[in-house]
């Protein structure tokens, strides 16, 4: 798909990157907990405890809880030392790889 650059006025083509595949979200692990997450109609908004939120307007909002994160994958010291975005990766290929999706 070509697009047009205003600054320069010449086209180029549009490139798309797929870093990963899969649901991590406050309504579930994996396609299957979110969609009856939905359906269900829960509510997945809760107080933020993640950081203060002492100045800010709103103190709210939808968490995956760092127990979800890692239950059944507490191998040793290392997985403390990995990025929250990490655990969300590794959380994501689990379910790709394990239920075969």
């Amino acid at each position: 798909m070509a697009t047009f650059n205003e600054l320069s006025g010449k086209t180029g083509r549009s490139r798309v990157a797929v870093v990963a595949a899969g649901v991590i979200s406050p309504l579930g692990l994996g396609l299957d907990e979110t969609l009856a997450s939905l359906r269900a109609s829960r509510d997945c908004v809760s107080t933020v405890t993640r950081f203060d939120v002492e100045k800010c307007r709103c103190t709210t909002a939808g968490q995956v809880s760092d127990e979800r994160l890692v239950s059944g994958r507490r191998h040793g010291r290392k997985i403390d030392r990995l990025h929250r975005a990490s655990h969300m990766m590794i959380a994501v290929f689990f379910f790709f790889f394990v239920f075969d999706i």
